[in-house]
């Protein structure tokens, strides 16, 4: 099942985060927006990290993971955070029904 969601992240910059999910496990991330990351090839790596990881886990968790690759890899990230990238993947994963509002 394919789940989407889009932030304003703080500076004013859109982030969207579309991934797939199969038996609780996400399948496929994709990270698109008007972020900046240097160097640009690093967003797929980003992406990679998360795939294989519970649809069930908690934002920590993604923040962690994430953090790991871009300490790893010196990534910088420009306007945009591992935390934006973490919380948008976990509004994706938990919208809010109108039954909820």
């Amino acid at each position: 099942m394919e789940y989407i969601a889009t932030t304003k992240v703080a500076g004013g910059k859109l982030l969207r985060v579309k991934c797939d999910v199969e038996n609780g496990v996400l399948t496929a991330v994709s990270l698109t927006g008007d972020f900046f990351m240097h160097p640009e090839d690093g967003v797929s790596e980003l992406e990679n990290a998360l795939v294989g990881m519970s649809a069930r886990a908690e934002v920590r968790e993604y923040v962690s993971k994430l953090n790991d690759v871009i300490h790893a890899n010196s990534y910088e990230l420009i306007g945009f955070s591992a935390s934006d990238i973490a919380q948008t993947l976990w509004n994706a994963l938990h919208p809010v029904t109108e039954s909820q509002v």
